[in-house]
């Protein structure tokens, strides 16, 4: 391999690597227009289907892609001060709840 044989193989690599790191995070917020009734999250997990699932001072959310479900007493949720949501193998699970008091 020739100098110049060298000097192409350095340029090409020095090209993809500028391109893989020109890459950017995507941020978006998300407020009570998407369905999030409140805006403080106390915990976060994801289940084996990919979703999100909150727990808030108001309730369990779950994000469907372009906004939020809220799960509260109607679901069978009784307290809607919810400490933890913990995902395992057989599905989402909700941790401590606590009517309105902080541990």
């Amino acid at each position: 391999m020739g100098r110049f044989g060298l000097i192409r193989i350095l340029v090409c690599g020095l090209a993809l690597t500028a391109t893989l790191q020109a890459q950017q995070y995507v941020f978006r917020a998300f407020r009570q227009a998407e369905g999030l009734d409140n805006l403080k999250t106390n915990s976060l997990a994801t289940d084996r289907a990919g979703f999100l699932w909150m727990g808030t001072e108001n309730g369990v959310y779950r994000f469907i892609g372009s906004g939020f479900e809220r799960y509260g007493a109607e679901q069978g949720i009784a307290e809607p001060y919810v400490l933890d949501v913990i995902s395992d193998p057989n599905g989402t699970k909700i941790g401590r709840a606590s009517c309105r008091e902080r541990v």
